[in-house]
């Protein structure tokens, strides 16, 4: 597999930070690297190599943060369990996807324990007072009119990725999701700050409803639990067990909640499907109660696809599929580069990867590590993922260490990302770095506006002041 050389770095830097007991889960996690990719290479049953990154994990899981934490629950679920359960028409091998799954899980603990012992902050940021949440609120609901005018319209979700146009909207559709974020970042904020059950703090949680709803109504079943899963993920943890204890009762509220937008986002999506025809491939079958647990257990088992990638990674038409000339190009705005080409990333590897003829039009990804054997090879996939972990897991922990809007709206759309392996991590930096520059630029010119005006009341107040006190 070409990492031998790789491995025997990782356990120097690993040996060489053993002085300190601060850097011991370091030491742990990159010897379980070190061992996995050593016997990778050495063709060892995949199973042990799983068997060795998971004890890793396990064992340094209190230096990880709870992004790292569910990053590598996701790879194990869907690489190696979901495809697995009792009830599943798959049958599985053992095979190069368990080895590259411990391969990955055994990097992404490592950057996570990397990550854990970056030297803190001299200074933690603190809000002053108690900012006003109505310009997020505004912003919030106005993005939501937006993205429920482009759903009905048809310029946004499955109806438009079936018509032949981007799913997304453009800049009025990033907008339009955008306010979902921005509406989770002040529920967050409002309730780390004591004002969950304030004016605005109801009004933030209703907006956060509504928008989760009119996600699963663009036909994308997992949007919406996934917005409630990433505001979850985002939050600022408390420390009373009572405090925990309340937590608890909300994350359970909102796993229903999430189950609920999954069967409307599938019900939705089934008639979206039906009316486009022949040119849907049938889409997805109808999802009740009764095959729920089928249905999703089906959704999140990504083996097919990272197996696809290992098989046809020196295939010239499939490299070609997922260049990195084109996923670069995404980085680029249309404001800049109007002759931009328009290139339907989803679209390419379904017909590449699977198959799938051109008239059908549907989007597949081949998870994160199979784009990175492709593109980077085995080596160079472990050093990108190594250093998107790290660099996002910085990102996650510096956001949440004041709990304003701003910072937990980009603390959330940071997760939202994250918390997706199907994209490749060249796509899913660039949708981070897009999303949190638009939201952070949306936010600091309605707060700019804000303070303006209110600098002019309060001018026109002290000049009426005296008038009054005659």
């Amino acid at each position: 597999m070409g990492i031998v050389g790789m491995s025997f770095t990782v356990g120097n830097v690993a040996t060489s930070n053993v002085r300190t007991t601060q850097d011991g889960p370091i030491w742990i996690s990159g010897l379980c690297l070190a061992c996995v990719a050593l016997l990778a290479e050495l063709d060892v049953n995949a199973m042990v190599l799983v068997a060795i990154a998971g004890l890793g994990a396990l064992a340094v899981r209190r230096a990880l943060s709870a992004l790292v934490v569910v990053y590598v629950l996701l790879i194990a679920i869907e690489l190696l369990v979901a495809a697995r359960l009792p009830w599943g028409n798959v049958t599985v091998t053992v095979g190069p996807v368990d080895t590259y799954a411990a391969l990955w899980i055994a990097v992404a603990v490592f950057a996570g324990t990397l990550s854990c012992a970056w030297p803190p902050r001299r200074t933690r940021v603190v809000p002053h007072g108690n900012p006003s949440f109505v310009p997020a609120l505004a912003i919030s609901a106005g993005a939501l009119a937006v993205h429920l005018i482009l759903i009905t319209s048809g310029a946004t979700g499955v109806a438009a990725q079936l018509a032949g146009r981007t799913s997304g909207g453009g800049y009025l559709g990033l907008f339009g999701q955008t306010g979902a974020a921005i509406a989770g970042g002040v529920v967050l904020a409002a309730h780390a700050t004591g004002r969950g059950r304030s004016a605005t703090g109801i009004a933030a949680a209703l907006l956060v409803v509504l928008h989760a709803v009119t996600l699963a109504f663009t036909g994308f079943r997992s949007a919406g639990p996934l917005l409630l899963c990433a505001i979850v993920l985002a939050r600022v943890t408390g420390s009373s067990r009572r405090r925990r204890a309340k937590q608890a009762a909300v994350i359970l509220a909102l796993s229903a909640g999430g189950i609920g937008l999954f069967l409307a986002g599938s019900a939705i999506r089934t008639d979206i499907t039906a009316q486009a025809g022949p040119r849907s491939g049938g889409g997805p079958p109808s999802v009740e109660l009764s095959n729920l647990v089928d249905v999703v257990t089906a959704r999140i088992d990504y083996r097919e696809y990272l197996a696809r990638a290992i098989e046809l990674r020196d295939d010239s038409s499939a490299r070609e599929a997922v260049n990195l000339r084109d996923q670069f190009g995404a980085a680029v705005p249309r404001v800049l580069n109007p002759n931009k080409p328009s290139v339907d990333y989803g679209a390419r590897i379904s017909q590449a990867y699977f198959g799938i003829s051109t008239n059908i039009r549907t989007s597949s990804l081949i998870t994160s590590f199979g784009d990175g054997i492709v593109n980077f090879g085995v080596t160079g996939t472990v050093l990108a993922i190594g250093l998107y972990v790290i660099g996002l897991d910085r990102i996650y922990r510096t956001l949440g260490e004041a709990p304003t809007a701003g910072r937990l709206a980009l603390r959330i759309i940071t997760v939202s990302v994250v918390i997706d392996i199907a994209p490749s991590v060249v796509m899913s930096a660039i949708e981070i770095a897009r999303d949190s520059i638009f939201t952070g630029t949306t936010l600091l010119i309605a707060t700019w506006l804000t303070r303006i005006y209110g600098r002019k009341n309060t001018q026109q107040v002290a000049i009426y002041r005296p008038l009054v006190q005659l």
